[in-house]
């Protein structure tokens, strides 16, 4: 064989080796990771004291936190409490405001009166829970 037809043949097979690896990554395109910054357990990137959410629902953490709480207050969750302490709560807060004439919606609308109060009230209703969490293992053990 003489040089020259060598050279073809190595021309050749380099050209049939590019061929082939275009065709290979046409087949099975190179996966190129996204830059992107997911913790391993997006739960813990939630900052607890944070109040603005536009979601109307408990974050897990809050949520494993509430349902703790309710246990060391001895419910089994917050049906149980809502049953035992939460109805009785809400109708004495309710009954209080029309006890003080305070502004009742004239179209019927009693979530507007809730939303209302609970804005206006918000404050006071994060310095009560602080105060109950602190202080209501005290209470329970008497």
């Amino acid at each position: 064989m003489s040089s020259i037809e060598i050279l073809k043949k190595v021309n050749q097979k380099l050209d049939n080796n590019k061929a082939n690896d275009i065709v290979k990554q046409i087949e099975e395109p190179p996966i190129t990771p996204l830059k992107t910054n997911i913790p391993t357990n997006p739960f813990d990137a939630i900052d607890d004291d944070e109040f603005e959410s536009d979601s109307d629902e408990l974050t897990y953490k809050q949520n494993m936190k509430f349902n703790s709480y309710l246990n060391k207050l001895g419910f089994k969750d917050f049906n149980s409490w809502w049953e035992q302490e939460g109805k009785e709560e809400v109708n004495d807060i309710y009954s209080e405001a029309i006890i003080n004439n305070e502004q009742m919606p004239t179209d019927g609308n009693i979530s507007k009166w809730w939303r209302n109060y609970l804005n206006n009230n918000l404050t006071q209703i994060i310095r009560q829970l602080k105060f109950m969490q602190i202080w209501g293992e005290t209470y329970n053990r008497n």
